[in-house]
């Protein structure tokens, strides 16, 4: 069973398209992703008592990422080349990285001009 769950807002065009993005370079399948509002993604949030956030959600098979660091989690189980990415972009205090992870969450429908659906 895969390990690596990734949860994301799936109404919101900006998290949708970084989700298709990290499928076409998971090309091990190390990534299961699911949107918040799906029957799967609500389950294993009730199961690891989770609350939907403005973040998207790494869960592995031992610890919960949340924001910048599940990008960083989840680029590091792709090809060499994103794992060495991850890995430069760590050189930046995790306060700096959620700063900018903050603020690109709080305008993403904006950035995409979608809106959640009602």
């Amino acid at each position: 069973m895969n390990t690596n769950i990734i949860l994301y807002d799936d109404q919101c065009r900006l998290c949708l398209n970084s989700m298709d993005f990290l499928r076409s370079q998971d090309t091990d399948k190390q990534l299961v992703f699911y949107g918040f509002g799906s029957v799967r993604g609500q389950a294993i949030m009730k199961t690891h008592a989770l609350k939907n956030t403005d973040s998207v959600i790494l869960i592995t098979e031992h610890n919960v990422f949340y924001k910048s660091n599940a990008v960083l989690q989840s680029l590091k189980r792709l090809s060499p080349s994103w794992k060495i990415f991850a890995q430069i972009l760590q050189i930046f205090p995790r306060f700096v990285r959620d700063g900018f992870y903050n603020f690109v969450a709080r305008n993403r429908y904006r950035f995409n001009k979608k809106q959640p659906k009602s």
